[in-house]
């Protein structure tokens, strides 16, 4: 709101066809950023720039490059969030790590990734992004919070939830499969939701 009157138009677009939850990873933070850049007072949409757009985020490499130049305005600022690289998830080479360094070359002011593993692992592969930084996934507060008074003893073992919507070998089964043979109970327990 601008002046006591709303503008049309959104101030950020996140180009991804959202999937109704739960579907992924991705899926999952982009609606998460989306709940925050809302509660933060920011028009967001999906699908519709405008001349008020401010700025947009690509997703990995799902992004047709003509398309997404032809819609930009003038002085919109491309966010380009970076997975991967996709290779070593996969385990073979599609071609997509190198569309997806073609997409951030082409459009990106600057690149996310969710870890610094994914930054390091994509510069060993010979990846390199624009203005890279790594902004961890972060849960969604109205899901995830601290309760107001606590409840547990400090001596009441840890609480870790692991979450995967992927049954994909590279997402840490082997390390799962380990502190369930190996952690103590009573200095933690583990719960994984997932496939």
């Amino acid at each position: 709101m601008i002046g006591g009157r709303r503008l049309r138009g959104n101030d950020v677009v996140i180009l991804h066809r959202f999937r109704k939850p739960p579907y992924g990873g991705a899926n999952q933070f982009l609606l998460a950023l989306v709940g925050e850049l809302r509660r933060r007072g920011l028009r967001v949409g999906s699908d519709r720039v405008s001349k008020r757009t401010r700025a947009c985020l690509l997703h990995a490499f799902l992004v047709d490059v003509d398309r997404v130049r032809a819609m930009l305005p003038g002085g919109c600022r491309v966010v380009h969030r970076v997975d991967g690289p996709v290779a070593g998830y996969r385990g073979f080479d599609d071609g997509s790590d190198a569309h997806v360094a073609a997409v951030n070359r082409q459009l990106a002011h600057a690149t996310v990734l969710q870890s610094a593993f994914s930054l390091d692992a994509s510069r060993a592969a010979g990846l390199d992004f624009v203005d890279p930084h790594v902004i961890w996934n972060a849960p969604d507060p109205r899901l995830f919070h601290r309760p107001p008074v606590r409840r547990r003893p400090v001596s009441a073992p840890l609480r870790v939830i692991v979450t995967s919507w992927s049954d994909n070998a590279n997402k840490g089964a082997d390390t799962l499969e380990w502190l369930d043979a190996h952690l103590d109970p009573r200095l933690a327990e583990i719960t994984f939701v997932g496939r």
